[in-house]
């Protein structure tokens, strides 16, 4: 039996160099790389305590100094 595919938006194998730190919380920065990324979100692996509902920051890390380098605010849909 084939498991059942709930994704609504392609999913993109990149990994993408990111900086995450958990919001409101004195937890420290880390570094990791995103496994994969669609229009709704993207899946990464890390360390920090995230849970559901848990909000986060994330940065891309780019090549070139850069003030534009994209960052965004989420959180945690699945673990």
């Amino acid at each position: 039996m084939q498991p059942i595919e709930r994704r609504r938006t392609e999913r993109f194998n990149l990994g993408i160099r990111l900086n995450v730190s958990v919001l409101n919380s004195s937890a420290p920065e880390q570094r990791t790389e995103s496994l994969n990324l669609s229009a709704g979100g993207m899946y990464f692996a890390t360390n920090l305590p995230l849970r559901r509902g848990t909000g986060f920051s994330s940065f891309l890390r780019c090549q070139r100094k850069s003030p534009t380098c994209p960052q965004g605010i989420g959180s945690v849909r699945g673990t």
